[in-house]
């Protein structure tokens, strides 16, 4: 049983995904599978399994060729990569700030070991030049809490997102999705400092796959 539960914050920018994709393959949307990676993002099938095998609009994650025609699909090739940090972005360079440059390290080194600096070769240079500058970034969050098992859950739900929206400096917007089985909050600020929210209950019946990341900060 679940005892406690986090909320996970992503700041991951259209301008960084971009030039995650310029890093990887200059965004070649021709570029097909080589060695086991395929597509503009240069994406495994490893990593497209952590991702939780994202497909193409009405296909199935089964098909034999379902992770090489998401992957080679510009579109679908950034969700990929989007779950993939939803699941493993962190702040990496100990720098108490999570954006583009722990997002590089974990596109290309994998989740689990993105404290290791980037290597000097053509991804690391392509994306020197590319880099979003973190002044001038909009940041998009995500609260996300996943695999909600009840939905008697949803008022402390509800709460935790409230609260965590009174801690944002500057207005936002967004979507929320208020489904028990995948509760996403989107927003959008300029300028967002997000304070420690959490969840204690010995309620929750399984295990979400959800976790904390603090602080995000966008400095303008």
């Amino acid at each position: 049983m679940l005892t406690d539960a986090a909320v996970f914050i992503s700041n991951l920018s259209p301008a960084c995904v971009r030039c995650l994709c310029e890093a990887a393959t200059e965004c070649n949307n021709t570029f097909a599978c080589i060695k086991g990676y395929c597509g503009p993002f240069y994406i495994s099938k490893v990593y497209w399994i952590e991702a939780g095998r994202p497909v193409l609009d009405e296909d199935d994650p089964e098909r034999t060729r379902a992770y090489e025609d998401c992957a080679t699909d510009i579109t679908c090739a950034a969700r990929i990569l989007e779950a993939y940090m939803v699941k493993y972005g962190r702040d990496c360079n100990g720098d108490n700030v999570t954006n583009c440059d722990d997002y590089a390290r974990i596109h290309y080194h994998g989740g689990t070991k993105c404290e290791s600096p980037l290597d000097e070769n053509t991804f690391s240079r392509r994306y020197s030049r590319c880099r979003p500058e973190q002044s001038e970034a909009v940041f998009h969050l995500t609260i996300a809490i996943i695999s909600i098992s009840s939905p008697k859950l949803m008022p402390m739900i509800d709460s935790i997102i409230n609260h965590s929206m009174k801690q944002m400096e500057y207005p936002m917007k967004g979507h929320y999705d208020g489904s028990t089985e995948n509760l996403i909050h989107q927003l959008q600020c300029n300028y967002c400092i997000a304070e420690y929210v959490g969840l204690t209950t010995g309620t929750l019946r399984q295990q979400m796959n959800a976790r904390l990341i603090l602080p995000v900060r966008a400095i303008r």
